[in-house]
């Protein structure tokens, strides 16, 4: 079983401002290798006799090296990889097309589901005993680790429930009986 976490990143107006540079680079990205490749479709439907071949992940890159970045100095304010991820993105969009397990790709618009990825490890900041976590409402106190299998323990839960099973096997799970969460 997969599990994700969804977590709310509280920022300041600047860190905010990079974050939405990032969502335009990936947005323009995706959306310039999109209008790419289908006139490369377009044009291979048109002159069945003198097609072009479907540009894979590296040759967009290539391409947008090449062409956009000149002409759009912004790109340079954001992390390399951000463009490259949204025309990685691009290309596994093509593939699931092709292989009629997805419809085409869509353009992206701006502030309608904005999104980047960023490739590379995330870093904790600060010592390990500042990351505590504090419940506002109870004054519960425990580490991260402790907090994160807390949350674990019910989510697997509340999945098999909803998945009408009824109970769940959270044998697996170590957790420490005495804490209660808020």
């Amino acid at each position: 079983m997969l599990l994700g976490f969804k977590t709310e990143l509280k920022l300041n107006n600047k860190q905010r401002t990079a974050f939405l540079k990032h969502c335009g680079v990936a947005r323009h990205a995706w959306n310039w290798g999109l209008a790419l490749t289908k006139q490369i479709l377009d044009h291979n439907k048109a002159n069945p006799t003198e097609k072009i071949k479907f540009p894979s992940y590296f040759d967009l890159c290539k391409w947008l090296v090449a062409l956009v970045k000149k002409e759009n100095p912004w790109y340079y304010e954001c992390a390399k990889s951000t463009p490259q991820q949204s025309l990685m993105a691009l290309r596994i969009a093509w593939d699931r097309c092709f292989r009629k397990v997805a419809g085409v790709p869509k353009f992206k618009k701006k502030g309608k589901r904005d999104s980047f990825t960023l490739e590379g490890t995330v870093k904790i900041l600060g010592k390990l005993k500042d990351r505590v976590f504090r419940c506002e409402h109870c004054s519960f106190e425990c580490n991260r680790d402790l907090n994160a299998s807390i949350n674990l323990k019910q989510a697997a839960r509340s999945v098999v429930l909803a998945c009408g099973l009824g109970s769940a096997d959270t044998s697996r799970l170590k957790q420490e009986e005495n804490v209660s969460s808020c």
